[in-house]
């Protein structure tokens, strides 16, 4: 083969390879995409995986509070490298929530957690707590905490 057409195949090779690539980052994204839609729209999936893991907390991060701590809920979610438990979590409605998320040994992408209608988001530690100020939410409010690849999540119901 000469050098022109080796050339040729050289960048035909690449090419192909480049369009291989987007192929499966576009697959990727929205097949996340569409588990999340489905999150939203209440069909139930196996994303939300069992936690049982052990570890050490310790406060990371906290947020302002009420300042009466009665008046408000408390809900937990635990995060680790199988993802978030409890999967659905009841709230009151028309009460503030502190949502505290408990990382036991979390090293992959449950610990970039957002929760997208409220525009929350953070980086959790790999082991201990960190709060996050929800505010009170009406009756009927379904919110979803998501890792940052959409492969695991959890709902707060406020009823």
């Amino acid at each position: 083969m000469n050098k022109k057409a080796s050339g040729k195949f050289k960048k035909t090779i690449i090419s192909v390879m480049i369009l291989m690539i987007l192929a499966a980052a576009l697959f990727l994204f929205t097949s996340c995409k569409s588990d999340y839609r489905k999150t939203l729209d209440g069909e139930t999936g196996t994303a939300a995986a069992s936690v049982s893991g052990t570890g050490t907390t310790t406060a990371a991060e906290t947020t302002a509070q009420p300042a009466n701590p009665a008046a408000q809920q408390i809900t937990e979610v635990t995060a680790n490298s199988g993802g978030y438990l409890p999967g659905k979590i009841e709230a009151k409605a028309g009460v503030p929530t502190i949502l505290v998320m408990k990382s036991e040994g979390a090293y992959g992408c449950e610990r970039a957690f957002n929760i997208p209608d409220l525009k929350i988001s953070g980086i959790l530690p790999e082991n201990g707590q960190t709060q996050f100020d929800l505010g009170a939410h009406a009756k009927g409010t379904k919110l979803l905490g998501v890792c940052s690849m959409g492969m695991y999540y959890f709902q707060i119901f406020f009823n």
